[in-house]
């Protein structure tokens, strides 16, 4: 009897492993291991303009342009490839990109354009489990009202303040601390501006606050200073403020950047401006904007010339589908000095009209 229950126990207690057994292969056989490719994303996208200048430059450039700087001619202004993986805790983000753009931007880079131009942004990101996040490597800077994508933006061509009051990209280290829901402090320490390899032996430091009383206003206040070039008393300041409101279908943006330098005879210089951006979703698919800026490169450290600038831009916009966008573009820069190529000489001011195409690998927001 004792024999004849010992052995129902040992058959049941055998076919509950066998069952055990069966049931890990098969969840095993359902759930493979993760791979390096899960949880990354791919986005990227195709940008080409047309720009007319109504001065017809003989140097076929647009004068204060930085992107699309060409005239009577179409062109690719930028292609990127974007590849990234949210931090959890550990993650990283690689743009790489192919165009004009991508060379005007690495233009004054110490390292060389061989390589840095193909290369916007690359850097390792690791999130704390109480919320601070820390990012190394290459990243685009923190500063403006603007950003190098040009679907990113409320206007085709990007403006004065952008292009002659702050830089593009740094390399270094990055921290963002949420001090609260609607408060975010960050610092950084990096190379310096548009410097992926160091032109001197100091680092230029940055503060950042985002402040978000309401879900439709944003308050952001950057700060930098540093050495810039090989004199390390010649220290860089800027300090860069940006507030943007959301209402329904309208969108408002005011940018003030304030700089200061020293030039090559340990004379202070300056530069200031202000910026004001409108845009209005008149339906989901056209939206219509435009900007307004002055500038005062006071000494004339930033774009060559002592003078002051003032800039207006209207754009409209039309989504074809949801990642495919069409800008139509008028811009017109007016001078206080005779700084505008022309066939005839130069004069104060300067129009242009551009037609631009992006098309967006990931949609769009």
């Amino acid at each position: 009897m004792k024999s004849s229950t010992r052995m129902r126990l040992n058959l049941t207690l055998a076919l509950a492993l066998l069952m055990f057994v069966f049931s890990t292969n098969t969840a095993s056989a359902q759930t493979p291991p993760p791979t390096f490719l899960d949880g990354l994303t791919l986005n990227g996208f195709i940008d080409g303009y047309y720009t007319y200048n109504l001065n017809k430059p003989p140097s076929a450039k647009n004068s204060l342009y930085n992107f699309n700087f060409n005239h009577n001619s179409m062109n690719l202004n930028l292609v990127e490839l974007s590849i990234a993986r949210a931090a959890a805790p550990l993650g990283f983000k690689i743009d790489l990109n192919y165009g004009d753009a991508a060379k005007a931007i690495h233009g004054v880079e110490p390292g060389g354009t061989d390589v840095y131009q193909h290369i916007q942004e690359a850097y390792v990101t690791y999130l704390a489990p109480n919320g601070i996040q820390i990012d190394g490597g290459k990243y685009v800077t923190k500063h403006g009202a603007e950003v190098i994508e040009t679907h990113a933006n409320w206007n085709y061509s990007r403006g004065l303040l952008f292009s002659w009051a702050i830089p593009y990209y740094h390399l270094g280290v990055h921290a963002n601390f949420p001090i609260h829901d609607k408060f975010i402090a960050g610092t950084s320490v990096s190379n310096g501006w548009n410097n992926a390899v160091d032109n001197n032996s100091q680092k230029t430091v940055g503060l950042h606050a985002t402040i978000k009383p309401t879900g439709s206003v944003t308050l952001t206040q950057n700060y930098m200073f540093g050495a810039e070039g090989a004199d390390p008393n010649a220290k860089r300041y800027l300090s860069d403020s940006t507030l943007a409101v959301n209402y329904k279908r309208l969108g408002l943006i005011a940018n003030y950047d304030y700089g200061t330098d020293k030039d090559a005879t340990g004379k202070k210089v300056v530069w200031r401006g202000i910026a004001g951006y409108a845009r209005v979703n008149v339906t989901d698919r056209f939206k219509f904007g435009g900007r307004f800026e002055y500038y005062d490169d006071v000494n004339g450290f930033t774009t060559g010339t002592a003078q002051e600038l003032k800039e207006g831009t209207l754009t409209a916009e039309l989504r074809i589908v949801n990642n495919m966008i069409w800008r139509t573009e008028w811009r017109r820069d007016v001078s206080n000095t005779p700084f505008f190529d022309t066939s005839t000489g130069f004069e104060d001011s300067q129009d242009t009209f551009t037609l631009g195409f992006v098309y967006v690998i990931g949609g769009v927001n």
